[in-house]
């Protein structure tokens, strides 16, 4: 019988991209939260984030 090693990424290192995450998510949201009409606060949720990418030339965003 053979017995397979299971190799995991160490906890932090996912625990460190949450973070960046996170990090990314509120700084994006207090960007953009002052221009947005109140109709769309939604889309500032965390569930419904995506990155405002409008000033990222096209290169960068594909």
């Amino acid at each position: 019988m053979t017995t397979t090693v299971r190799r995991q990424a160490p906890p932090h290192s996912s625990a460190s991209r949450a973070g960046r995450r996170e990090q990314a998510w509120l700084a994006d949201v207090l960007g953009r939260i002052a221009d947005l009409p109140q109709q769309r606060l939604a889309e500032l949720l965390r569930w419904n984030w995506r990155p405002d990418t409008s000033d990222v030339p096209l290169a960068q965003a594909a």
